[in-house]
């Protein structure tokens, strides 16, 4: 598959990036939007800790060092009871998700900690994807307790075949897009499951390529965008693909879906509740800075293509919940997870 996967580009592989991460080159500041714990909002007992930002987040600093828990003490927690972090660049939103039911005890106080690195070689701090840390006049400290468990639906998970695979073949696979014919734009193809496991997953993105080999994608690094896998199994805030549809803001008012389903995923009745983040709304009217920024290091157009004179549904870029759909599958991918065949996808 080789051969098909350098046949056409529309992006550029990155030179001259590696002084990125200075602090001459920062732009506009880090700052957290919201949090779903404080002083007046108790984590529930079988919760999870959010925190959104204004800006991408490099994915190397979104890790256990960058955002830590203290009990009542000011001690930090041991390391049994360290929680998962989890990334979300659609909604800009970093999860805490809970190691254990028995995380944290109920009616006690804690704290999270966010530190702010100092200088540019300072490993713990999250920052934002040109490097920025969090600015001088954010808290780093969010002190909240712990309140009683509340119930919630079940959550139904991501189905490649119900879910994503007629997201691909409706807006990503025209016949000069990421279609299975000879032409394929960069290699890719979207359209069909093989085409999504033969050239998304393990492949670096050929814009992001400084290396002779197009497989075995390094760990992110403190320079984004290099070497970056279109699709990084559970990784999405390492994934090419998500930043390619974050590059075009989604659509205030989409038009309704035609409703593609796929042959394979007809008894797939399961439906999912609608995300919600604690940003949506901002991503729905911010300016383009921010986006701007994001293109400046994820090269090529945005995806899908924009078209002059959009005709509907499928001329649109991904809505919000679509974008998230496409980000959570990818957050459930293990590293040894097939992608399932689907079958023909089609207009219901």
């Amino acid at each position: 598959m080789s051969s098909i996967f350098w046949v056409l580009s529309c992006d550029v592989p990155p030179t001259g990036r590696e002084s990125q991460f200075r602090t001459g080159q920062l732009r506009h500041s880090l700052a957290i939007t919201a949090a779903s714990v404080g002083p007046l909002n108790p984590l529930p007992f079988n919760g999870d800790i959010k925190v959104s930002f204004n800006r991408y987040l490099l994915p190397s600093t979104v890790n256990r060092q960058s955002f830590f828990l203290l009990d009542s003490l000011n001690k930090p927690l041991p390391a049994s009871k360290a929680p998962r972090v989890i990334y979300d660049p659609v909604g800009r939103t970093v999860t805490l998700s809970r190691p254990s039911d028995d995380w944290l005890a109920e009616g006690l106080s804690y704290k999270l900690r966010l530190p702010r690195p100092e200088g540019d070689t300072e490993q713990s701090g999250v920052r934002a994807i040109d490097g920025t840390p969090l600015g001088a006049d954010q808290l780093t400290d969010v002190a909240f307790q712990v309140g009683p468990p509340v119930v919630s639906p079940p959550d139904v998970p991501v189905s490649f075949c119900r879910d994503v695979l007629p997201v691909f073949a409706s807006k990503c696979s025209r016949s000069a897009c990421h279609g299975s014919g000879r032409d394929s734009a960069a290699g890719l193809v979207l359209e069909t499951s093989t085409g999504v496991a033969l050239t998304a997953l393990n492949r670096i993105a050929q814009g992001s390529n400084t290396g002779p080999r197009a497989t075995s994608p390094p760990a992110p690094g403190r320079v984004f965008g290099v070497d970056m896998p279109i699709i990084d199994r559970g990784d999405p805030g390492n994934s090419w693909l998500v930043y390619k549809m974050e590059l075009v803001r989604p659509p205030v008012v989409p038009s309704p879906s035609p409703g593609y389903v796929c042959d394979l995923s007809l008894g797939q009745s399961a439906k999912r509740s609608a995300y919600t983040s604690l940003a949506s709304e901002i991503l729905l009217t911010e300016g383009p800075e921010e986006r701007s920024i994001l293109g400046d290091m994820i090269l090529g157009r945005e995806m899908p293509f924009p078209m002059a004179v959009p005709s509907g549904y499928v001329d649109e870029p991904l809505t919000f919940e679509e974008r998230e759909t496409v980000r959570l599958w990818i957050r459930d991918l293990a590293p040894g997870d097939s992608v399932p065949e689907c079958g023909r996808c089609s207009p219901r």
